[in-house]
């Protein structure tokens, strides 16, 4: 699993917010860890190979808030990137 998907240091005592940089970088990285994401009429379904799997399995493996997540939902609905 690539975790190198961040630009800058990892190392602070709050959560940083995910830069319109790194977003794609993010996706790349769960691309190549099997990692999909369909937009359906309900919502963002992800899928891990042909596995589906919950927004909170994905977020809490890689390591994502509430939020963050969030925003990576608007960014695969606004790009399609899957």
């Amino acid at each position: 699993m690539s975790r190198l998907w961040r630009t800058k240091t990892t190392r602070y005592l709050a959560t940083r917010a995910i830069t319109a940089e790194e977003l794609p970088l993010l996706i790349e990285a769960m691309r190549e860890d099997g990692v999909t994401a369909v937009i359906t009429p309900n919502g963002v379904k992800w899928f891990h190979g042909s596995y589906s799997v919950t927004k909170a399995a994905v977020a809490d493996v890689w390591g994502l808030t509430d939020h963050q997540i969030g925003r990576v939902i608007k960014y695969i609905y606004g790009n399609d990137p899957f």
